[in-house]
């Protein structure tokens, strides 16, 4: 048994393949996420303004107009960032997960349908 102390508060989530995913806000529209290991070791933090969390990983937009508008997928697992929807020039009006889909919808334009894994 062990004791494990992130130092902040939050939402802490386990993902399939035994990493934490910790989340925690940092103001109006930010959000701090960072991924562990099993021996609390950090491997991952950014800041992000729009986040979903899955049982792999994390999904990263934007919710302010200042911010690059690409939609992406972290996998915990793999260690790798991948671009689920390129950058716009305008943040999405909502972003949601729909079973394995990613659905992106922007304002006058058709919801965008991305299949992750």
């Amino acid at each position: 048994m062990g004791d494990f102390s992130p130092g902040f508060g939050g939402e802490l989530q386990w993902t399939l393949g035994d990493k934490i995913v910790h989340t925690w806000g940092c103001g109006t529209s930010c959000h701090t996420v960072r991924v562990y290991d099993i021996t609390g070791a950090t491997l991952r933090q950014e800041m992000v303004s729009g986040l979903l969390l899955t049982d792999r990983g994390y999904i990263a937009f934007s919710t302010v107009s200042a911010d690059t508008h690409a939609v992406t997928k972290y996998d915990v697992n793999m260690g790798h960032e991948a671009v689920l929807v390129p950058s716009r020039s305008e943040a999405p009006e909502n972003v949601l997960i729909e079973g394995h889909e990613v659905v992106v919808k922007f304002s006058g334009s058709k919801p965008v349908r991305v299949r992750f894994e």
